[in-house]
């Protein structure tokens, strides 16, 4: 396993390897178009931890490597303000057990999700992301950052579409899994009624099956159980709001099962 750090340049600024377990301290500040090279030799299922400030995530890699960006500017204001700041940075790379990997967890959970085109899963899509802020992109609604009680920057990001009614919302998972439970935390900024609650909606599996469902204007998680299926993606669709000139918006999704 191998944990690298490139400048904009491709040059090699920092590197640390290990057989099942890296761990890389960087002395240095962060420039515009640093990247973290993960290889994880082989294997495909791994823990990253890329800093403090980031929930470590079990990500899985079908081809045992991807690369992460930094983020800079406008990025940043869906991470914590002290995140990827200040001269000394640890990165880790850990594989994964086979009990661990097999534990019925929360397979949404990636702290390390892009909003672009990745070879690491989980992963999440949506159709459309309000004014294209990061503060709600869909990687927001996997990174394990729960507070529903407002809207905009850390710690409040989500993934929001506006006032549409054609939302979409596709978490990939890479492989076939196997999920019976999928928990969703609207957000709930509703002093002012600034925020309002999506009424129905449908999850879509990738099995070719669909799941109506109806959610209620709360800032508790709504949780949706139903048989084992062995899926690849969820996606959530025909989201509808009430007649209302209220956003609404999704802050977490955490989807149980095994795989």
């Amino acid at each position: 396993m191998r944990i690298e750090i490139k400048n904009i340049n491709g040059k090699i600024i920092a590197s640390s390897a290990g057989e099942k377990e890296v761990s890389l301290i960087y002395n240095g500040n962060y420039s515009i178009g640093d990247k973290l090279i993960f290889n994880f030799g082989d294997y495909k299922y791994a823990f990253a931890n890329i800093g403090e400030h980031i929930i470590e995530s079990l990500v899985y890699a079908p081809e045992s490597k991807f690369e992460y960006d930094i983020p800079f500017g406008e990025k940043l204001t869906a991470y914590h303000p002290e995140a990827f700041q200040g001269d000394i940075h640890k990165i880790t790379l850990r594989a994964a057990n086979n009990d661990e990997i097999s534990q019925y967890r929360n397979l949404a959970l990636n702290g390390l999700d892009k909003h672009m085109d990745v070879n690491y899963y989980p992963h999440a899509y949506a159709s459309i992301v309000t004014r294209n802020e990061s503060c709600f992109e869909p990687r927001n609604a996997i990174d394990g950052c729960k507070d529903n009680s407002s809207h905009g920057h850390y710690p409040y990001h989500s993934w929001g579409g506006g006032l549409r009614d054609d939302l979409e919302f596709i978490l990939y998972f890479g492989r076939e899994v196997q999920v019976d439970k999928i928990v969703l935390y609207l957000r709930a900024d509703y002093k002012d009624d600034h925020d309002t609650n999506w009424k129905t909606g449908v999850f879509e599996f990738s099995d070719g099956s669909r799941m109506p469902i109806t959610m209620i204007k709360t800032a508790e998680p709504q949780e949706y159980g139903f048989d084992t299926k062995t899926i690849s993606w969820i996606k959530l669709t025909e989201i509808r709001r009430p007649v209302s000139s209220a956003f609404a918006a999704l802050t977490q999704i955490e989807v149980y099962g095994k795989g």
